[in-house]
């Protein structure tokens, strides 16, 4: 994460402030001075409060219950641990800029057992031998595009944003899931 003010090691130039627009990020101010003008025109706000965080599902491999059904995945209490599910905020963005502003591995990692490389073994078990996944085939990683895919299983071959894992995991739809993220259900 790139911090205001702080020194590219390349260049020696500072990182600017910058205001969301279409295009992308636009600097607020051109130079150093006119960047501590404008701080002195931004209003405090509280951030918004964050959800409470479920308590984790960490079984072992050889633990995994059978996961044959949709049904099993509709009883599960739903709640995500998410940077932003308030109302206010989850009406103005788009599901890429909700799962940008997510940090795939907690968020996942509250699911499904991760090491200290991201792997573990795939919580969705209709793919797998016996209902369940023994060799660690799911693997988490950092998006190659903010809000794009950050998981994969190598048995399934399939793989997804954060938004996708918690459509499988829940067995919701996108358009129910969405919306209970954004009335702020979990």
């Amino acid at each position: 994460m790139r911090l205001p003010f702080g020194v590219h090691r390349l260049s020696g130039q500072r990182y600017p402030f910058v205001e969301w627009d279409p295009g992308g990020g636009v600097p607020v101010a051109l130079s150093l001075h006119a960047a501590v003008v404008w701080l002195a025109t931004v209003e405090r706000v509280r951030p918004p409060r964050r959800t409470q965080l479920p308590t984790p599902r960490r079984t072992s491999s050889n633990t995994h219950q059978q996961e044959n059904s949709n049904t099993h995945y509709q009883e599960k209490s739903f709640s995500i641990p998410c940077a932003w599910t308030t109302r206010s905020l989850a009406h103005t963005l788009t599901i890429r800029e909700w799962c940008a502003a997510q940090d795939p591995y907690t968020v996942i990692g509250h699911y499904v057992e991760l090491s200290n490389r991201g792997q573990g073994c795939c919580p969705f078990g209709w793919h797998h031998a016996n209902g369940r996944d023994e060799h660690a085939s799911f693997k988490v990683y950092h998006p190659g595009v903010p809000g794009g895919y950050c998981w994969y299983c190598y048995v399934w071959q399939q793989g997804g944003s954060v938004f996708d894992f918690l459509r499988y995991y829940y067995g919701l739809d996108a358009r129910t899931l969405w919306r209970q993220i954004r009335e702020g259900v979990m």
